[in-house]
C-alpha cells in the first residue's frame, strides 16, 4: 500500500495539470484513476483567460499542455447534446481527451 499526503483524482486535463504542478514544485503526490492511458477520442477541456494560461506558463507546464491544443476563438455551451449558445473568446483552446 501507497502512503501520501496528496491524492488527485483522475487524470483528465485537470488532474494531470495539478499533479504535474506539485511534482515540479516536489511535492509527493499520487494521482489515481482507472485508465493506465487516455487517448484523445472522447471530450474536449477548455483552456480559456490569461489567469489560466499564466499559471502553466508559471509552472513551466504550459509547452507540453498547449501543444496539443487548439486554438479555437469560441466558447459552445451545450447540455445533453444539443448546442445552446456560441460565444466569441480570446485566449482560448481546447484539449481532446479521454
Amino acid at each position: 500500500m501507497k502512503c501520501t499526503d496528496i491524492a488527485i483524482i483522475g487524470g483528465g486535463l485537470a488532474g494531470s495539470t495539478t499533479a504535474a504542478m506539485l511534482g515540479r514544485a516536489g511535492i509527493p503526490t499520487v494521482l489515481i484513476d482507472p485508465h493506465q492511458a487516455y487517448t484523445f477520442d472522447f471530450g474536449v477541456e477548455k483552456i480559456s483567460g490569461d489567469e489560466q494560461l499564466g499559471r502553466f506558463y508559471q509552472t513551466g507546464i504550459a509547452d507540453s499542455v498547449l501543444r496539443s491544443a487548439t486554438h479555437d476563438g469560441e466558447n459552445w455551451i451545450s447540455r445533453f447534446g444539443y448546442l445552446l449558445d456560441r460565444s466569441p473568446a480570446a485566449n482560448t483552446a481546447s484539449c481532446m481527451t479521454r
